[in-house]
């Protein structure tokens, strides 16, 4: 008996390192979900300098973050075509712990220019760790100055595309204001 709990240790040691190592394909295998195409059509569309999103999420996401969610990974995609495009050398380029800091700055600030269009919009997240996570770093100085920067990058690159400029959204008037607004005040 001594010699076989050394041995199931081990044997669930090596189970549970395979297992994080393919948790992707054993959560797809659970849920009887099948990847967004097979591997060599993957690989070939990287080949001919295609850029693919995967977004999954397994975690249960409320249906107004969704597309707040959907907008940050599409700004990484953004910044990596970016970084592509205009040949930015590796050690320039943002940590992924960086981009990430930075783009739940933006997420931020994006809920909040959100709920002045779309009030349904909860105010905080659902996890009570990414509301601090975000605002926090939303509150940072040298964070929004950064980010600042790279919006203006990528409004340069969107006029070299001679891509029409964003249309502001109209937010959503109070009933004060409306009914200011109907008596001319």
């Amino acid at each position: 008996m001594k010699k076989l709990l050394p041995v199931a240790a081990l044997v669930l040691g090596i189970a549970f390192i395979a297992g994080y190592q393919y948790r992707v394909e054993i959560l797809d295998a659970l849920c009887g979900t099948t990847p967004p195409a097979p591997s060599a059509q993957i690989v070939e569309a990287l080949e001919n300098d295609a850029m693919i999103l995967d977004v999954r999420m397994y975690v249960e996401t409320r249906r107004e973050d969704a597309n707040l969610i959907l907008i940050h990974e599409l700004r990484h995609a953004a910044l990596d075509y970016i970084a592509n495009t205009y040949n930015i050398p590796e050690d320039k380029r943002l940590t992924i712990s960086r981009e990430e800091h930075l783009f739940d700055a933006q997420d931020y600030m994006n809920r909040k220019q959100a709920r002045k269009v779309k009030p349904s919009i909860p105010k905080t997240y659902a996890e009570p760790e990414k509301q601090q996570v975000s605002s926090s770093a939303a509150s940072l100085a040298s964070t929004r100055k950064q980010l600042q920067m790279y919006q203006d990058l990528a409004q340069k690159v969107l006029q070299d595309r001679k891509v029409p400029k964003r249309t502001k959204s109209k937010e959503v008037e109070g009933f004060v204001t409306r009914a200011m607004g109907l008596l001319g005040l």
